[in-house]
C-alpha cells in the first residue's frame, strides 16, 4: 500500500535535511549551478541533486531521474542536418519519457514546497490584503477573465492552462464560484494555496522569437500576508514576485469626517499596510523598496458595493463589442487613466494615507491603482446569485503591460 502524498512529503522533508546545508538555498541560480530551480516559496535556488519528484501514486524520485528536458537549440539542429538524431531524447528512450510522463512526476524542493516549473522563466504576482478583502474570489476571477475572456489579446499576450501545475485546483475555484455559485471559505491562517501556473505567452514580432514564461500566483490567509514577520515565513514568494496587487476593503475605510475607524468590523485599510510590505521587503533584500523594481497595484476590492462614481466604476478599459479597434499603446493609455481616476477617488474618500505611502515607499512610476470585483454582486443566503468578474485582469495587466512605463 502506497503512502499518501501528505506523508511522502514528510518523509521528503526529513531525509534531505542533511541535503538542504550542502545543497541550498543559493541566493543566484549561478551560484546553484546551471540546472538550479527557483522556489518562490524559499526565495532561493536549489541544486538539481535537492528536487524531489512525486508521483500521482505518491512514489518519490530525484528529479534528475523524472524530469523530461527538450532537447533544442543549435545542437539539436545540428543532429538532424547530420542525420544521426537517434530516437533517444535527453538520454531515455521515447518509451521511457512516456512511462514517467504518464505517472504526472511534481518537482518539490528539500522544503516540501511544490515548485512552479523546473523549465520556463517564472513570473509571480503576489496578491495581498487584510482579512475579508476577498482574495480567493478575486484569483478566481483574474484567471477567468485572463483564461476565458482573453484580456491581454490586445497586448499579444496569451495565456494558456498548464496541465499539472495547480490549473485543476483553480479550475475547480473557479466551478465553485462561477457554476455552482459558491462563496469560498477563508484561507486557514498558515496554510498556502498553489502555485497556480500559467503559460504567458508574448507573441514574436518581426525578427524574433514568441517568449512564453511562467505566471504563478498563491493564496495566502490575511492574516499571514499582511504581518511582516508572517509574510517573511509564509508569503516569501511576495518578495521576489514582478509585482504585487493589494486588495483593499472600501469598508475598512475611514467615513469622510469621522475619526480614523474601520466600519462594520472590518479592519481599517490604512498606510500601515503598505508600510508593512515596504518594510519586508527592505529587511529581506537589504535595500529600499524604491530600489527593488517591483509594481504595486492597489486595487479597490468589491467595488460593485462601493458608491463609486461612473467614470470609476465600472471600469471602461477592455474593448467592447462593436468599440473600435484599440491598439496596445491605446490600452496602456486606458490603463493609466483607469489608474488615474481610483486614485483620485481614494485621496477623496479616506484613503490618502495609502496613497501618500505607496508614492513614498514605491515611488510613483511603479504604483497604479484599479477596482476590482470577483462577482459583481454581494452574496445572498450564502450564496451568489449571478456571478461574473468584472477588472479583475486590469492589475495583471497593470503590472505586466505598464511597469516602470507610467506617466
Amino acid at each position: 500500500m502506497s503512502t499518501s502524498l501528505s506523508g511522502q512529503r514528510i518523509l521528503m522533508q526529513a531525509s534531505s535535511e542533511a541535503e538542504e546545508s550542502v545543497l541550498g538555498p543559493f541566493s543566484s541560480a549561478r551560484n546553484a549551478g546551471s540546472d538550479s530551480v527557483h522556489c518562490a516559496q524559499c526565495g532561493g535556488w536549489w541544486a538539481l541533486e535537492a528536487i524531489r519528484g512525486v508521483g500521482a501514486d505518491g512514489a518519490t524520485r530525484p528529479w534528475a531521474e523524472v524530469r523530461l528536458p527538450v532537447d533544442t537549440g543549435a545542437a539539436a539542429r545540428r543532429r538532424g542536418l547530420l542525420g544521426n538524431r537517434r530516437r533517444q531524447e535527453g538520454g531515455r528512450s521515447t518509451a521511457k519519457r512516456a512511462e514517467i510522463l504518464a505517472q504526472a512526476y511534481e518537482p518539490f524542493c528539500p522544503r516540501s514546497h511544490r515548485l512552479a516549473s523546473s523549465a520556463q522563466r517564472m513570473q509571480v504576482v503576489g496578491v495581498i490584503g487584510p482579512v475579508g478583502s476577498s482574495k480567493s474570489h478575486y484569483l478566481a476571477g483574474a484567471v477567468y477573465e485572463l483564461l476565458y475572456e482573453q484580456q491581454l489579446a490586445g497586448f499579444d499576450m496569451d495565456l494558456a492552462y498548464r496541465d499539472g501545475h495547480g490549473g485543476s485546483e483553480m479550475e475547480s475555484r473557479i466551478n465553485d464560484v462561477y457554476t455552482n455559485k459558491a462563496v469560498l471559505p477563508v484561507s486557514e491562517m498558515g496554510s498556502v494555496s498553489g502555485p497556480y501556473t500559467y503559460r504567458l505567452t508574448r507573441d514574436a514580432s518581426i525578427g524574433s522569437e514568441a517568449e512564453s514564461v511562467d505566471l504563478v500566483f498563491f493564496d495566502v490567509a490575511g492574516e499571514d500576508c499582511m504581518s511582516k514577520h508572517r509574510s517573511a515565513g509564509t508569503a516569501r514568494h511576495l518578495f521576489d514576485a514582478e509585482g504585487v496587487v493589494l486588495l483593499i476593503d472600501p469598508d475598512g475605510l475611514p467615513s469622510p469626517g469621522r475619526p480614523l475607524e474601520p466600519r462594520g468590523g472590518a479592519p481599517l485599510a490604512s498606510r500601515a499596510i503598505v508600510d508593512n510590505l515596504a518594510d519586508a521587503m527592505e529587511e529581506i533584500h537589504g535595500r529600499s523598496a524604491r530600489e527593488q523594481g517591483q509594481t504595486v497595484v492597489i486595487a479597490i476590492a468589491k467595488a460593485d458595493s462601493a458608491n463609486l462614481p461612473p467614470d470609476v466604476w465600472p471600469p471602461e478599459v477592455w474593448p467592447h463589442d462593436g468599440d473600435a479597434e484599440v491598439d496596445a499603446e491605446g490600452l496602456r493609455k486606458r490603463l493609466r487613466g483607469h489608474s488615474d481616476k481610483c486614485r483620485a477617488f481614494l485621496e477623496r474618500n479616506g484613503g490618502r494615507g495609502i496613497v501618500a505611502a505607496a508614492r513614498n515607499r514605491f515611488g510613483t512610476e511603479r504604483v497604479y491603482y484599479a477596482a476590482v470585483s470577483a462577482t459583481g454582486e454581494a452574496p445572498t443566503n450564502g450564496s451568489w446569485q449571478a456571478p461574473r468578474p468584472i477588472g479583475c485582469s486590469i492589475p495583471i495587466a497593470q503590472i505586466l503591460c505598464l511597469g516602470v512605463d507610467y506617466r
